[in-house]
């Protein structure tokens, strides 16, 4: 996936800040929702497509670590209190 520019950052970051002065937390917000729309764009996708795609990716990776971790565990009976089995 492209990615934005650092260029592109601090643009978004200082039309932000200009923005919402006073509010840090907003500012955060709103800085992510840009950098996830102009990552969507370069991507030829909408913003709720992109983060569909990301979230999909995510949880996939997370479920791969997780069974990796379980096979991991397959030759002690117990870790963390809980029983590994697959």
């Amino acid at each position: 996936m492209d990615k934005i520019t650092e260029k592109d950052m601090k643009e978004v970051r200082k039309a932000i800040e200009a923005k919402f002065p006073d509010d840090p937390d907003l500012q955060q917000v709103h800085i992510a929702r840009k950098i996830i729309a102009r990552e969507a764009e370069l991507e030829g996708m909408s913003s709720l497509e992109y983060i569909k795609i990301a979230w999909v990716a995510g949880w996939a990776h997370s479920i791969g670590t997780r069974c990796l971790t379980d096979h991991q565990n397959t030759n002690s009976t117990q870790t963390s209190g809980r029983l590994h089995h697959i």
